[in-house]
């Protein structure tokens, strides 16, 4: 909110999204992407679970892993190696 308004989606992603992404010499993304990676990089970090799911608002921990958890790469060969 603004002023106690709703933000307006469209005016938000012109006047703060836009800027802030060329600002940071970022490709163009939806803010839905911004979310995907920033689950992917704390999953990296091996943040906790129940840490990611307050991070990222989700009821539940399945939403991360259904949504999110497919997006390390190589986790799974690296779980495969370690039973070698």
């Amino acid at each position: 909110m603004i002023n106690g308004e709703p933000l307006n989606p469209d005016q938000f992603r012109l006047n703060i999204c836009k800027p802030m992404l060329k600002k940071a010499k970022l490709q163009k993304m939806r803010i839905h992407d911004c979310g995907h990676t920033y689950a992917s990089l704390l999953l990296q970090a091996c943040a906790p679970l129940p840490y990611v799911k307050e991070q990222l608002g989700h009821g539940t921990i399945a939403t991360i892993v259904d949504l999110d958890g497919n997006i390390t790469p190589g986790a799974n060969r690296n779980i495969l190696d370690s039973l070698d």
